[in-house]
């Protein structure tokens, strides 16, 4: 009702984020929608990069993998097109998650190898790259080559223990605990499955 005032894109997609934490996914989905529609005409496309990478990410939750598979095929799409790195590199990562939920190895392969190598033009944010050398490793391990998958997730771990012990506060390290925690129980699990439980424990601990 006011134009003269900005668009609170940062506090709606801050709103979109918390509704998918509370698994209210039909509120963000509108959300998601309503702010869509508004920027159509606008040239933001940072904005619409985000918004459409968290409405694939609901419609992911929702069991709607097309609609998903679209909406990041057409963040990535934006991301590529403004050359933005941090863009490809998230919306990469959610790609190749949702393919490899479906079955699509191969396509969820591409995709993780474009994040990766999105990554290596923002080193700064280096903290992006163990998340996606897991993935990348899961996808491998699928695929049925378990000695490739686990030399990426030791690139994953090793990197990921660096930052770890590298963190300003131990505040910060409790948070990338909490945040990617998920990839030593994954090459735990991969470890275990090769019946190598030595080397398992040793991940795990």
């Amino acid at each position: 009702t006011h134009p003269e005032i900005a668009y609170p894109i940062l506090a709606i997609s801050t709103k979109i984020d918390a509704f998918v934490g509370l698994r209210r996914y039909q509120e963000a989905l509108r959300l998601a929608n309503d702010c869509l529609d508004r920027l159509k005409k606008t040239p933001f496309d940072g904005q619409k990069t985000q918004l459409y990478l968290s409405r694939g990410r609901i419609e992911a939750q929702l069991g709607s993998p097309n609609a998903a598979l679209s909406d990041m095929r057409t963040a990535l799409g934006l991301a590529d097109h403004m050359r933005n790195f941090r863009g490809l590199t998230d919306v990469g990562g959610a790609l190749a998650e949702t393919y490899f939920d479906n079955g699509r190895l191969r396509e969820a392969l591409d995709a993780v190898n474009a994040a990766i190598q999105a990554n290596t033009n923002i080193p700064n944010e280096l903290y992006l790259a163990p998340a996606n050398l897991a993935l990348k490793a899961k996808i491998l391990d699928k695929m049925g080559n378990p000695r490739a998958a686990d030399g990426f997730y030791r690139k994953s771990t090793t990197l990921l223990d660096a930052m770890i012990e590298r963190a300003s506060t131990v505040g910060m390290q409790r948070q990338m605990m909490a945040e990617m925690s998920d990839i030593y129980s994954a090459y735990f699990a991969s470890l275990c499955r090769q019946g190598r439980y030595y080397e398992a424990l040793e991940a795990m601990e």
